[in-house]
């Protein structure tokens, strides 16, 4: 799956500019610190299996500059690679901070919050000066004979990482051959975040079985 991965576009460049002036001018009460460090660009693989959804396999992209910070802090040797003892400590390190945030994959069905506290598969790598996590969320959401809604949202609260969808593939489905899978990228109007001043871009799926 590693050819999902690409650079930041410029249109993404863009949003990330208006998103941090947006957070200015409408929270000014906010504390100075509260803003993005680090920029991620978010893809999804939703996994069926015969009964459902299985899980969620979660790409991540870091901008530029985190990717470079990390590199030079966690790429001991020099040689512009993670081996696996470099990336086993991120891995490490990622795995006891992120489930108080659910890995900032917000799940819900049904209007109810999956909580995301334990991921599988967690890898990192650091190659030509680019970083890139990837996860599994296991969270089976079976088919009873309705259509079954539910959405899935990339944020932190806290608004201290920045999350966005890809431009190109941001969502890829897996041995989804039974059902017909619905999907729509956009805001979530039922939830804020932030001080309540924005809402989440979210994705919305719908599958049922294919008549």
């Amino acid at each position: 799956m590693s050819s999902l991965f690409f650079g930041p576009t410029c249109r993404n460049n863009i949003v990330r500019t208006v998103f941090l002036v947006l957070i200015l001018l409408v929270s000014p009460l906010a504390e100075v610190s509260a803003h993005p460090h680090v920029f991620i660009t978010t893809r999804y693989v939703l996994v069926f299996d015969e009964n459902g959804l299985y899980g969620v396999r979660v790409f991540w992209s870091m901008d530029e500059m985190y990717s470079s910070m990390t590199g030079a802090d966690f790429d001991t040797d020099g040689d512009g690679v993670f081996n696996e003892s470099e990336s086993s400590e991120l891995v490490r390190l990622a795995s006891e901070s992120l489930p108080q945030f659910n890995f900032y994959t917000n799940i819900e069905v049904d209007g109810k919050a999956i909580e995301v506290k334990k991921v599988t598969d967690f890898e990192i790598s650091y190659e030509s000066g680019q970083l890139d996590y990837s996860f599994f969320v296991r969270c089976p959401i079976p088919f009873t004979g309705n259509p079954v809604d539910f959405k899935v949202a990339p944020y932190d609260p806290d608004l201290y990482s920045g999350l966005f969808f890809a431009d190109d593939q941001p969502v890829l489905l897996e041995k989804s051959g039974r059902f017909k899978v619905e999907i729509a990228i956009k805001e979530d109007l039922d939830k804020t975040i932030f001080f309540d001043t924005m809402h989440p871009t979210t994705l919305f799926v719908r599958f049922q079985e294919k008549s």
